[in-house]
């Protein structure tokens, strides 16, 4: 498989030959929470085929489906590879746009980061055949367990 291939911009630290790591205080204790839970954009299910699927994926205990702002997302349990032993990044300096663009406080640390959690095909089952028939969805009893869990309590609706 191959290597994402990085934007070869450099910060003005890398470019002097130094390299820093992020210190624990500048992103407020948090324990690493974007190195965490991979998130990948997904579409809406629209078919029966589209929730099977999606359904199928949420067997997996690595896995959930989370909404926020109507938006789906397919979240995958892992660790960067990139992550030291004491939680801080061990290429900070070179490290991808996309971990230099995700700052508090809008990260899954600092901010309500899921509408509705899926960690089980019934709950996703349930949800659906709710908006289906017009009814407000029930509360998903997701548990999501992840070293970068945020302040938002699982299984709970963000907004009424």
């Amino acid at each position: 498989m191959p290597k994402l291939k990085k934007k070869k911009t450099k910060t003005k630290l890398a470019k002097a030959g130094k390299t820093k790591k992020t210190s624990v205080t500048e992103c407020g204790n948090c324990p690493a929470a974007c190195c965490h839970d991979l998130t990948i954009d997904i579409k809406k299910p629209r078919t029966n085929d589209d929730i099977e699927v999606l359904m199928w994926k949420l067997n997996y205990d690595t896995v959930a489906v989370y909404v926020r702002n109507r938006r789906w997302y397919l979240l995958v349990k892992g660790a960067c590879q990139y992550l030291g032993k004491d939680g801080l990044c061990t290429i900070y300096g070179d490290r991808f746009d996309i971990c230099r663009d995700h700052n508090p406080p809008h990260c899954e640390w600092f901010d309500d980061w899921y509408d509705y959690m899926f960690t089980d095909p019934k709950e996703l089952e349930t949800f659906i055949k709710a908006q289906r028939r017009g009814k407000k969805p029930p509360m998903p009893k997701g548990k999501w367990e992840s070293k970068g869990a945020g302040r938002h309590k699982k299984g709970t609706r963000r907004r009424p």
